[in-house]
Protein backbone atom coordinates (compact mmCIF):
# COMPACT_ATOMS: atom_id res chain seq x y z
CA UNK A 1 0.00 0.00 0.00
CA UNK A 2 1.46 3.23 -1.11
CA UNK A 3 1.74 6.28 1.51
CA UNK A 4 -1.34 8.32 -0.54
CA UNK A 5 -3.30 5.43 -0.27
CA UNK A 6 -2.69 5.00 3.51
CA UNK A 7 -3.91 8.27 3.91
CA UNK A 8 -7.02 8.25 1.66
CA UNK A 9 -7.78 5.05 4.00
CA UNK A 10 -7.37 7.09 6.97
CA UNK A 11 -9.30 10.10 5.90
CA UNK A 12 -12.32 7.68 5.06
CA UNK A 13 -12.02 6.39 8.00
CA UNK A 14 -12.02 9.77 10.17
CA UNK A 15 -14.05 11.95 8.08
CA UNK A 16 -16.78 10.03 6.66
CA UNK A 17 -19.54 12.91 6.14
CA UNK A 18 -16.99 15.96 6.14
CA UNK A 19 -19.49 18.61 5.22
CA UNK A 20 -17.56 21.43 3.87
CA UNK A 21 -14.50 22.20 1.48
CA UNK A 22 -11.44 22.22 2.71
CA UNK A 23 -9.71 25.68 1.55
CA UNK A 24 -6.04 25.63 0.18
CA UNK A 25 -4.33 29.12 -0.42
CA UNK A 26 -2.23 28.92 -3.73
CA UNK A 27 0.26 31.26 -5.65
CA UNK A 28 -0.55 32.04 -9.08
CA UNK A 29 0.80 29.33 -11.78
CA UNK A 30 0.14 26.25 -9.46
CA UNK A 31 -3.15 25.59 -10.18
CA UNK A 32 -2.12 23.16 -12.82
CA UNK A 33 0.09 21.28 -10.56
CA UNK A 34 -2.73 20.93 -8.00
CA UNK A 35 -5.69 20.39 -9.83
CA UNK A 36 -4.58 16.33 -10.95
CA UNK A 37 -4.11 15.88 -7.07
CA UNK A 38 -7.58 17.44 -6.08
CA UNK A 39 -9.22 15.73 -8.40
CA UNK A 40 -7.33 12.46 -7.08
CA UNK A 41 -8.47 13.10 -3.37
CA UNK A 42 -11.98 13.94 -3.84
CA UNK A 43 -12.29 10.99 -6.06
CA UNK A 44 -11.10 8.74 -3.24
CA UNK A 45 -12.51 10.63 0.24
CA UNK A 46 -15.86 12.31 0.95
CA UNK A 47 -13.49 15.95 0.89
CA UNK A 48 -13.90 18.76 -1.40
CA UNK A 49 -11.32 20.60 -1.84
CA UNK A 50 -11.78 24.78 -2.89
CA UNK A 51 -8.70 26.20 -4.52
CA UNK A 52 -7.66 29.78 -3.58
CA UNK A 53 -5.48 31.48 -5.93
CA UNK A 54 -3.47 34.49 -4.88
CA UNK A 55 -0.34 36.64 -6.36
CA UNK A 56 2.51 34.82 -6.00
CA UNK A 57 3.95 37.67 -4.29
CA UNK A 58 1.73 38.40 -1.89
CA UNK A 59 0.54 35.06 -0.66
CA UNK A 60 2.35 35.10 2.61
CA UNK A 61 0.81 37.99 3.48
CA UNK A 62 -2.44 37.04 2.90
CA UNK A 63 -2.28 34.11 5.03
CA UNK A 64 -1.02 35.60 7.75
CA UNK A 65 -3.59 38.13 7.38
CA UNK A 66 -6.44 35.55 7.28
CA UNK A 67 -5.50 34.30 10.93
CA UNK A 68 -5.81 38.07 12.58
CA UNK A 69 -9.31 38.68 11.38
CA UNK A 70 -13.14 37.55 11.56
CA UNK A 71 -14.25 34.80 8.83
CA UNK A 72 -11.35 33.01 8.61
CA UNK A 73 -11.19 30.65 5.57
CA UNK A 74 -8.01 28.80 4.95
CA UNK A 75 -7.16 25.15 5.97
CA UNK A 76 -4.15 25.11 3.82
CA UNK A 77 -1.49 26.72 1.87
CA UNK A 78 1.40 27.13 -0.15
CA UNK A 79 3.40 30.26 0.97
CA UNK A 80 7.08 31.21 -0.24
CA UNK A 81 9.86 29.11 2.08
CA UNK A 82 11.53 32.36 3.05
CA UNK A 83 8.91 33.89 4.92
CA UNK A 84 7.80 30.46 6.72
CA UNK A 85 9.88 32.03 9.88
CA UNK A 86 7.68 35.23 10.01
CA UNK A 87 4.76 33.28 9.92
CA UNK A 88 5.65 30.85 12.54
CA UNK A 89 6.23 33.99 14.31
CA UNK A 90 2.86 35.37 14.04
CA UNK A 91 1.68 31.91 14.61
CA UNK A 92 -0.10 31.82 11.42
CA UNK A 93 1.11 28.24 10.81
CA UNK A 94 0.88 25.41 13.56
CA UNK A 95 3.60 22.66 14.03
CA UNK A 96 2.95 19.30 12.76
CA UNK A 97 4.88 17.63 14.61
CA UNK A 98 2.08 15.64 16.44
CA UNK A 99 0.77 14.57 13.22
CA UNK A 100 3.27 13.78 11.46
CA UNK A 101 4.50 11.05 14.28
CA UNK A 102 1.42 9.39 13.79
CA UNK A 103 1.18 9.45 10.02
CA UNK A 104 4.16 9.97 8.64
CA UNK A 105 6.79 6.69 7.12
CA UNK A 106 10.49 7.25 9.16
CA UNK A 107 12.15 7.42 6.08
CA UNK A 108 9.74 9.63 4.32
CA UNK A 109 11.74 13.30 4.75
CA UNK A 110 15.15 11.68 4.14
CA UNK A 111 14.46 11.83 0.91
CA UNK A 112 13.04 15.93 0.28
CA UNK A 113 15.97 17.75 -1.28
CA UNK A 114 15.39 21.06 0.07
CA UNK A 115 13.66 20.72 4.13
CA UNK A 116 15.41 22.73 6.29
CA UNK A 117 12.66 25.30 5.52
CA UNK A 118 9.73 22.91 6.56
CA UNK A 119 11.91 23.56 10.20
CA UNK A 120 11.90 25.96 12.81
CA UNK A 121 12.59 26.20 16.42
CA UNK A 122 12.65 21.89 16.24
CA UNK A 123 9.75 22.03 14.99
CA UNK A 124 8.39 20.69 11.65
CA UNK A 125 6.19 23.23 10.29
CA UNK A 126 5.95 22.22 6.76
CA UNK A 127 6.38 20.17 3.16
CA UNK A 128 9.02 21.49 0.62
CA UNK A 129 7.11 20.38 -2.64
CA UNK A 130 9.15 23.15 -4.78
CA UNK A 131 12.83 24.82 -5.15
CA UNK A 132 14.23 27.05 -7.14
CA UNK A 133 17.84 27.13 -7.62
CA UNK A 134 19.18 30.02 -10.20
CA UNK A 135 20.59 29.20 -12.80
CA UNK A 136 21.91 31.00 -16.16
CA UNK A 137 20.24 30.46 -19.84
CA UNK A 138 22.59 31.29 -22.93
CA UNK A 139 21.15 31.72 -26.67
CA UNK A 140 23.54 29.62 -28.24
CA UNK A 141 23.27 30.98 -31.73
CA UNK A 142 25.16 33.67 -29.97
CA UNK A 143 28.28 31.88 -27.85
CA UNK A 144 28.23 29.49 -30.63
CA UNK A 145 28.31 31.88 -33.28
CA UNK A 146 32.22 31.66 -34.84
CA UNK A 147 32.43 35.66 -36.10
CA UNK A 148 31.76 36.22 -32.29
CA UNK A 149 34.15 33.94 -30.83
CA UNK A 150 36.53 35.92 -33.54
CA UNK A 151 35.72 38.94 -32.37
CA UNK A 152 35.84 38.34 -29.02
CA UNK A 153 38.86 36.88 -28.58
CA UNK A 154 40.43 39.64 -30.26
CA UNK A 155 39.01 42.43 -28.38
CA UNK A 156 39.58 40.74 -25.10
CA UNK A 157 42.33 38.24 -25.37
CA UNK A 158 40.43 35.35 -24.19
CA UNK A 159 37.68 32.71 -25.59
CA UNK A 160 33.63 33.29 -25.13
CA UNK A 161 32.82 30.80 -22.88
CA UNK A 162 30.01 30.13 -20.36
CA UNK A 163 31.09 33.12 -17.82
CA UNK A 164 31.16 32.00 -14.12
CA UNK A 165 31.91 35.71 -12.64
CA UNK A 166 30.11 38.44 -12.96
CA UNK A 167 32.81 40.51 -14.21
CA UNK A 168 32.65 38.08 -17.11
CA UNK A 169 28.78 38.04 -17.71
CA UNK A 170 28.48 41.78 -17.25
CA UNK A 171 31.36 41.72 -20.37
CA UNK A 172 29.48 39.67 -22.60
CA UNK A 173 26.51 40.89 -21.89
CA UNK A 174 27.91 44.24 -23.31
CA UNK A 175 29.89 42.45 -25.84
CA UNK A 176 26.33 41.01 -27.11
CA UNK A 177 24.06 44.19 -27.01
CA UNK A 178 23.64 45.90 -30.15
CA UNK A 179 19.97 47.18 -30.73
CA UNK A 180 20.57 48.80 -33.68
CA UNK A 181 20.63 45.36 -34.95
CA UNK A 182 18.23 43.86 -32.77
CA UNK A 183 20.30 42.09 -30.49
CA UNK A 184 20.61 42.69 -26.74
CA UNK A 185 23.12 41.56 -23.90
CA UNK A 186 20.78 40.10 -21.29
CA UNK A 187 16.78 39.72 -19.83
CA UNK A 188 17.76 40.02 -16.36
CA UNK A 189 14.95 41.04 -13.91
CA UNK A 190 15.30 44.80 -12.61
CA UNK A 191 11.71 44.67 -11.21
CA UNK A 192 11.74 45.61 -7.43
CA UNK A 193 10.60 42.05 -6.16
CA UNK A 194 13.31 40.05 -8.26
CA UNK A 195 16.12 42.35 -8.80
CA UNK A 196 17.20 41.92 -5.35
CA UNK A 197 18.28 38.36 -5.85
CA UNK A 198 20.80 39.57 -8.51
CA UNK A 199 22.36 41.44 -5.60
CA UNK A 200 22.46 39.52 -3.24
CA UNK A 201 24.42 37.20 -5.95
CA UNK A 202 26.70 39.72 -6.79
CA UNK A 203 27.48 40.52 -3.00
CA UNK A 204 28.36 36.47 -2.28
CA UNK A 205 30.64 36.90 -5.20
CA UNK A 206 32.84 39.62 -3.46
CA UNK A 207 33.04 37.13 -0.87
CA UNK A 208 30.78 39.24 1.60
CA UNK A 209 27.96 37.89 3.72
CA UNK A 210 25.11 39.87 4.94
CA UNK A 211 25.83 40.22 8.41
CA UNK A 212 29.83 40.16 9.80
CA UNK A 213 31.09 36.78 12.50
CA UNK A 214 30.19 39.62 15.21
CA UNK A 215 26.93 40.21 13.31
CA UNK A 216 27.89 43.40 11.78
CA UNK A 217 25.93 44.55 8.80
CA UNK A 218 27.96 44.35 5.39
CA UNK A 219 25.34 45.08 3.24
CA UNK A 220 26.13 48.77 2.61
CA UNK A 221 30.23 48.69 2.84
CA UNK A 222 32.17 48.95 0.00
CA UNK A 223 31.21 45.45 -1.34
CA UNK A 224 27.16 45.99 -1.01
CA UNK A 225 28.01 49.53 -3.02
CA UNK A 226 30.04 48.34 -5.34
CA UNK A 227 27.54 45.33 -6.48
CA UNK A 228 25.20 48.33 -6.82
CA UNK A 229 27.16 50.00 -8.88
CA UNK A 230 28.02 46.91 -10.96
CA UNK A 231 24.02 46.35 -11.38
CA UNK A 232 23.21 49.61 -12.15
CA UNK A 233 26.11 49.47 -15.44
CA UNK A 234 24.80 46.57 -16.77
CA UNK A 235 21.63 47.67 -16.55
CA UNK A 236 22.59 49.52 -19.69
CA UNK A 237 22.90 46.28 -21.53
CA UNK A 238 19.61 45.01 -20.51
CA UNK A 239 16.98 44.73 -23.71
CA UNK A 240 14.51 47.52 -22.35
CA UNK A 241 11.80 46.66 -20.66
CA UNK A 242 13.44 44.74 -18.29
CA UNK A 243 11.82 46.73 -14.90
CA UNK A 244 8.63 46.26 -15.67
CA UNK A 245 8.84 42.52 -16.85
CA UNK A 246 7.17 39.98 -14.31
CA UNK A 247 7.89 36.06 -14.22
CA UNK A 248 5.83 35.53 -17.35
CA UNK A 249 6.68 38.48 -19.17
CA UNK A 250 10.42 38.01 -18.81
CA UNK A 251 9.94 34.08 -20.17
CA UNK A 252 8.10 35.31 -23.21
CA UNK A 253 10.41 37.91 -24.41
CA UNK A 254 13.56 35.91 -23.71
CA UNK A 255 12.23 32.86 -25.67
CA UNK A 256 12.02 35.27 -29.33
CA UNK A 257 15.91 34.46 -29.44
CA UNK A 258 17.60 38.22 -29.93
CA UNK A 259 18.99 37.80 -26.50
CA UNK A 260 22.31 36.22 -25.38
CA UNK A 261 21.96 35.88 -21.28
CA UNK A 262 19.10 35.31 -18.90
CA UNK A 263 18.68 34.22 -15.30
CA UNK A 264 15.70 31.70 -13.87
CA UNK A 265 15.08 28.85 -12.43
CA UNK A 266 13.28 25.35 -13.35
CA UNK A 267 9.86 26.85 -14.42
CA UNK A 268 11.98 29.09 -16.94
CA UNK A 269 13.63 26.08 -18.40
CA UNK A 270 10.36 24.54 -18.94
CA UNK A 271 9.12 27.66 -20.48
CA UNK A 272 12.17 28.34 -22.75
CA UNK A 273 12.01 24.52 -24.08
CA UNK A 274 8.33 24.33 -24.75
CA UNK A 275 6.44 24.92 -27.96
CA UNK A 276 5.77 28.53 -27.72
CA UNK A 277 9.66 29.51 -27.35
CA UNK A 278 11.73 30.25 -30.26
CA UNK A 279 15.05 29.11 -28.70
CA UNK A 280 14.17 25.56 -27.38
CA UNK A 281 16.92 23.12 -27.99
CA UNK A 282 19.08 26.15 -28.77
CA UNK A 283 20.36 26.85 -25.14
CA UNK A 284 23.45 26.46 -22.39
CA UNK A 285 23.00 26.47 -19.26
CA UNK A 286 25.48 27.43 -16.49
CA UNK A 287 25.22 28.38 -12.36
CA UNK A 288 24.79 31.40 -11.08
CA UNK A 289 27.93 33.59 -11.57
CA UNK A 290 30.28 33.85 -8.56
CA UNK A 291 33.71 35.75 -7.70
CA UNK A 292 37.00 35.15 -8.55
CA UNK A 293 39.90 35.11 -5.44
CA UNK A 294 43.15 35.17 -6.28
CA UNK A 295 43.99 32.11 -8.68
CA UNK A 296 40.14 30.76 -7.79
CA UNK A 297 36.82 30.76 -9.43
CA UNK A 298 33.85 30.18 -7.18
CA UNK A 299 30.44 29.98 -9.12
CA UNK A 300 27.61 30.55 -6.70
CA UNK A 301 24.48 28.48 -7.16
CA UNK A 302 21.86 29.80 -5.26
CA UNK A 303 18.57 28.72 -3.67
CA UNK A 304 16.32 31.71 -3.87
CA UNK A 305 12.88 30.75 -3.60
CA UNK A 306 10.38 27.37 -2.75
CA UNK A 307 6.75 26.38 -2.00
CA UNK A 308 5.87 24.50 1.34
CA UNK A 309 2.42 23.13 2.14
CA UNK A 310 1.66 24.38 5.92
CA UNK A 311 -1.72 24.04 7.96
CA UNK A 312 -3.01 27.34 9.04
CA UNK A 313 -4.14 28.17 12.69
CA UNK A 314 -7.35 29.31 11.33
CA UNK A 315 -8.22 25.90 10.55
CA UNK A 316 -10.96 23.94 12.05
CA UNK A 317 -10.02 20.70 11.49
CA UNK A 318 -5.88 20.49 11.02
CA UNK A 319 -5.45 17.31 11.24
CA UNK A 320 -7.64 16.53 7.84
CA UNK A 321 -5.86 19.98 6.52
CA UNK A 322 -2.92 17.65 7.80
CA UNK A 323 -3.90 14.48 6.01
CA UNK A 324 -4.42 16.51 2.57
CA UNK A 325 -0.48 18.06 2.70
CA UNK A 326 0.56 14.61 3.06
CA UNK A 327 -1.27 13.01 0.72
CA UNK A 328 -0.44 15.99 -2.06
CA UNK A 329 3.53 15.91 -0.74
CA UNK A 330 3.56 11.83 -0.98
CA UNK A 331 5.81 9.89 -4.07
CA UNK A 332 2.88 9.26 -6.47
CA UNK A 333 1.20 12.13 -5.93
CA UNK A 334 3.91 14.62 -5.87
CA UNK A 335 5.19 13.24 -9.48
CA UNK A 336 1.66 13.62 -10.77
CA UNK A 337 1.76 16.89 -9.29
CA UNK A 338 5.61 17.89 -11.51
Amino acid sequence: ESLDQKVVRTVRAKYPNFSRSLAVLIPNGSRANLTPLVAAFEAATAVKIELFEVDTNGINAELMLDTMVDGRRYDVALPATFGLSDLILAQAVQPLDAFLQSYEPGDFRQDILFDIGDHSEGSTFGFQTDGDAYLMFYNNGMLNNADFQKAYQDQFGIDLSLPLTWTELDRQMAFFHDPDRGKFGGALFRTPQYLVWEWWLRLHGKGVWPLSPEMTPQISGDAGVSALEEMITATKHLVPGSDSRGIFENWERYGRGDIYANIGWGGTQKYLNGPKSNVRGQLSFGPTPGGQFGEKIVPMPYFNWGWNYVVSTASADPELAYLFCLFASSPTMSTRAV
